[in-house]
């Protein structure tokens, strides 16, 4: 996962450059009093804004009944904070059931978390492919791709 500044972020640089500008440009000091929190708001999502490092472990049930339902854990270990968006991508022939959605949003802080899916196969054959995709970032506002 790679870490890039959200269009906040740029926003706000591009807001900082301009006030600085016009506070040089014009000699005076109403363009800095403007262009400090932007500043702040920029220079915090650059410096400050870490990824959170995710190792992610999909375990499923190698064997399943046709009908019957079964657990789908996703074991994540963060270290960092921030904001993940998590998609369950289920193979032919498997549905989601239950309250939990197939994407979710969820807020991570450090330590171990597990989000689960209830999946019911609908034909014959092993479960497929495991996948999950996901995104995220951390909350000064740099995503994850």
């Amino acid at each position: 996962m790679t870490g890039r500044p959200t269009s906040r972020v740029l926003v706000a640089g591009i807001l900082a450059v301009v006030g600085l500008f016009v506070a040089v440009a014009t000699r005076r000091p109403d363009g800095v009093v403007l262009a400090a929190p932007f500043l702040l708001v920029a220079l915090t999502g650059v410096v400050g804004g870490r990824v959170p490092a995710i190792a992610a472990t999909l375990t499923v049930q190698s064997r399943l009944t046709e009908g019957e339902p079964t657990e789908v854990v996703l074991a994540m270990d963060v270290t960092g904070r921030g904001l993940a968006r998590i998609r369950l991508v289920t193979p032919a022939g498997m549905v989601v059931e239950g309250e939990m959605p197939a994407s979710v949003e969820v807020p991570l802080r450090p330590g171990r978390h597990e989000e689960r899916w209830l999946v019911r196969p609908t034909g014959w054959g092993g479960p497929g492919r495991k996948r999950v995709s996901g995104g995220g970032g951390d909350a000064g506002g740099t995503g994850v791709k």
